[in-house]
């Protein structure tokens, strides 16, 4: 089962060791933002889903389909990833 994306980028912080107001600025938004995006309150935009598919490469696949926004180009490898996780 895919987790939803409150739940995937709570556990990227955690994992990082990383505060929402330090992953706000990275991504360039707000806390409030992320703070949204974790308690399922707020939709990211596509701009969002790709800094953090950026920032945390390894959570690409995963990024893209608990937000439900697919990447504009895929990747081969990327591609099958997300086939993978979808099954």
């Amino acid at each position: 089962m895919v987790k939803q994306f409150a739940q995937l980028v709570r556990e990227i912080r955690e994992e990082y060791g990383i505060s929402q107001r330090v992953l706000a600025k990275r991504l360039g938004t707000f806390k409030s933002a992320v703070t949204g995006w974790e308690t399922d309150r707020r939709n990211p935009r596509r701009l969002y889903v790709d800094r953090l598919a950026q920032e945390f490469p390894e959570y690409r696949p995963r990024l893209y389909v608990s937000s439900r926004i697919l990447p504009l180009r895929l990747g081969a490898e990327t591609e099958s990833k997300l086939c993978r996780a979808l099954e």
